[in-house]
């Protein structure tokens, strides 16, 4: 059985398409970590649930230091 096909330009609700959702959530999941210190790529990881050099890329894919330590809630 095949998934059905996602419709290649759907049209969110409020206006934003996913990469501005998935940006956003990039830019602001790292302003705080459990860790302090901890790196921007690790909230990241686990906020998508994804792999590391995943997490690294979607920051710089965002334009944000994957490797900027933060500080702890």
């Amino acid at each position: 059985m095949n998934p059905p096909k996602l419709d290649p330009s759907p049209t969110h609700p409020l206006g934003i398409d996913d990469a501005e959702l998935i940006r956003r959530a990039v830019m602001f999941a790292g302003t705080t970590s459990p860790a302090p210190g901890a790196p921007r790529w690790t909230v990241v990881r686990d906020l998508f649930q994804i792999g590391g050099g995943y997490a690294i890329r979607l920051c710089r894919r965002f334009g944000v230091d994957p490797d900027e330590p933060l500080r702890s809630r």
